[in-house]
């Protein structure tokens, strides 16, 4: 009965999605701040302890259950922290794992007993101190964020190794990123990323996508759903390859003049892209 009742509340979930994005038109960017007023609990997760200063990298893992998830560049401080409205039905928590020069820093919420009963509206943020950022040694770090249930959004995180996100049933939202590779992967659910990287990866089952990239290779695909995009280079520079199997595309297949590519695929869906620098 209780295996049932999940499958139902996960058909629910899905259709809950569904409708959103179809009635949304996109993916809208949440006031942080806002949320964080409405935390009732917070931890501080220090680096300090699990060796920051003799790491040369640091990679933040976060995977929750029933969570949205926000990440974003902290002002203040030298730890990590983590705000969220507590829920009985749920637990957060955080470990460090140091070995050969890398700490790892895990960060989970999950649900602890009857899953109808969890608040569906939970949210978790977790703040990277922009002190840490700032050093050089963040250019080999990375940002990982896998999340079964929820609305991912990302914003202010820079000069970083890697961001990385799955995410089953949620929007996914990177604004103002600078790393050396971007990858996305959600099953159900709208993507928007803006961030200037060398890579960015993006692949929905189910969603449109948009995007403003200053990016070497550009790569998309998507099954259901219409891609919308700003590329900040010339585009001469790139070798494109575009394909629909329903919709329009305003894009021809060429060879570009550098080692820049850009890959499109959706198999229903519209493709509209347009360089600024033409």
């Amino acid at each position: 009965m209780k295996k049932f009742s999940a499958i139902i509340c996960s058909i629910i979930l899905l259709a809950t999605a569904l409708f959103a994005f179809a009635s949304c038109g996109g993916v809208k960017k949440v006031d942080i701040d806002r949320l964080l007023s409405k935390c009732d609990t917070h931890k501080e997760v220090s680096l300090r302890e699990g060796g920051i200063d003799n790491a040369d990298t640091i990679n933040v893992k976060i995977k929750t259950d029933v969570y949205a998830v926000y990440v974003y560049e902290a002002e203040y401080g030298n730890s990590i922290t983590l705000d969220y409205v507590f829920d009985d039905n749920c637990d957060v928590s955080s470990s460090l794992d140091f070995a050969n020069g890398s700490v790892d820093v895990y960060i989970e919420a999950k649900y602890t007993s009857n899953y109808l009963s969890i608040n569906k509206g939970n949210y978790l943020i977790v703040g990277i101190p922009e002190s840490w950022l700032e050093n050089g040694f963040v250019r080999n770090s990375a940002v990982e964020v896998v999340v079964d249930t929820g609305a991912v959004q990302i914003e202010d995180i820079e000069q970083i190794g890697s961001i990385s996100v799955v995410d089953r049933t949620g929007t996914v939202y990177i604004d103002d990123c600078h790393a050396d590779v971007i990858d996305v992967n959600v099953n159900t659910g709208a993507v928007y990323v803006e961030a200037d990287c060398d890579k960015t990866t993006i692949n929905t089952d189910t969603g449109a996508v948009q995007f403003d990239l200053t990016a070497r290779e550009i790569t998309v695909t998507t099954d259901t759903g219409s891609i919308k995009g700003t590329v900040e280079h010339p585009q001469y520079w790139y070798t494109i390859d575009a394909h629909t199997s329903t919709g329009s595309c305003n894009l021809k297949n060429r060879t570009g003049s550098n080692d820049y590519k850009l890959t499109l695929d959706t198999d229903t869906g519209s493709i509209k892209v347009r360089f600024d620098n033409d």
